[in-house]
């Protein structure tokens, strides 16, 4: 309904209107509810309250007899079938009713505020929108700025490369024929040495091949004194470690996790550098390819040397024997020495107090970090590997 309590024919119902309908239907089926229950309870009536409801009863239809109208007779002038049924005047049987005008409640407020909102909320996302295109084009045209600035940029940069490596060849184009001669000339004096080196006496070309092979015979002699020296300091507490078995002559005492580690990182590592130490030890002759045999071997050579010897195999076995080694050995020791000193740290705590350390446990996800690690340390050296003479000490022309 409208304020004015006129029907709104074909326009949406208001919050007001639906709750007001709830609420009427509500109180009827309650109503009806209550009256179903009035009904379907027995009355218990004494006789004398039966007859005077009989008597009111009575009365209330004697008084609606008098009061219902009278019917009138059918009209003559009308057709059958409109004389056979009474008509009757509404406006004698139901009174004129006034219609109810409903002032605007609370409701009418709420929905009005909420439209208010809503085209509130449109505005701000409109206004939203506006300004995120206009930050998306003010965006797109500060791109399109910057990135033709950088194209500028590279493209006198370009320029200047060019002129630049244009210069470049001009310059080498005018110092060419300099250089040319200057090579010429090196070559030349070059092709005369080795014309009197191969004319001079046998001698003097053993001398000065010799000399070429100082540096290598120098590096390989003061390792092999190196690790000697590391042998008669460190290598009998080497070989009492590695004389141990892996497992068995670990404490008893300790936990199996322990016990395996120290056969891993100390015991183990210790073999091998005993290893090392009795290869060095080795004097010529008591085995092929020792430090010391191949050290013999090339004295030997450089003694009796003559033009078109080969040598170059001797060549590399000596330099394999370099500070490389020796600096491997000390590392390798005091590792040895700091697991140790943990695990044994380890050990005593586990004795006192019975709680395995928990950097005992074998990890397996972090052995594989390491074993990948190893692996791609060994594969950097052989892919790089470590230059073992010194530049342009090649071998000599042959005669």
């Amino acid at each position: 309904m409208s304020p004015k309590g006129t029907p709104r024919i074909g326009a949406p119902r208001s919050l007001h209107e639906i709750e007001q309908d709830r609420i009427e239907a509500d109180i009827e089926r309650r109503e009806q509810e209550l009256d179903d229950a009035a009904l379907s309870q027995p009355l218990d009536l004494t006789p004398e309250e039966r007859a005077a409801a009989e008597q009111e009863k009575a009365r209330l239809l004697e008084e609606l007899k008098s009061s219902r109208p009278a019917r009138p007779g059918p009209e003559r002038s009308a057709p059958e079938s409109l004389s056979s049924h009474p008509i009757v005047d509404i406006s004698e049987v139901a009174p004129e009713r006034e219609v109810e005008i409903v002032e605007p409640s609370r409701l009418d407020a709420l929905e009005q505020a909420e439209s208010e909102l809503l085209a509130l909320a449109q505005e701000e996302a409109e206004s939203l929108d506006a300004e995120l295109r206009a930050f998306e084009e003010r965006s797109a045209l500060e791109m399109a700025r910057l990135r033709e600035a950088g194209d500028a940029k590279r493209a006198e940069i370009r320029r200047r490369q060019e002129e630049q490596r244009a210069l470049i060849a001009k310059e080498r184009a005018a110092a060419r024929p300099a250089e040319l001669a200057q090579k010429a000339q090196t070559a030349t004096r070059e092709a005369e040495l080795n014309r009197t080196r191969a004319a001079g006496p046998l001698e003097a070309q053993r001398a000065e091949f010799a000399q070429s092979w100082e540096p290598l015979m120098k590096t390989a002699k003061e390792t092999v004194a190196a690790i000697s020296k590391i042998d008669r300091k460190e290598g009998v507490a080497i070989r009492e470690l590695a004389a141990l078995a892996a497992f068995i002559d670990t404490p008893s005492t300790w936990p199996l996790e322990l016990r395996q580690k120290m056969g891993k990182d100390c015991i183990m590592p210790s073999r091998e550098l005993v290893k090392l130490f009795e290869n060095y030890r080795l004097e010529p002759g008591q085995r092929q390819d020792s430090p010391r045999d191949v050290i013999a071997q090339a004295e030997r050579m450089l003694a009796t040397w003559r033009p078109g010897t080969p040598v170059a195999n001797l060549r590399q076995l000596v330099s394999y024997i370099n500070a490389d080694t020796v600096r491997f050995i000390t590392a390798e020791c005091q590792t040895i020495l700091d697991r140790f000193e943990v695990i044994e740290a380890q050990g005593k705590a586990y004795v006192a107090t019975g709680e395995v350390p928990p950097e005992v446990t074998i990890n397996e996800n972090t052995e594989k970090i390491r074993r990948e690690g190893k692996e791609s340390l060994i594969y950097r050296g052989m892919k790089d590997p470590r230059q073992t003479q010194a530049a342009g000490m090649g071998e000599p022309l042959p005669n």
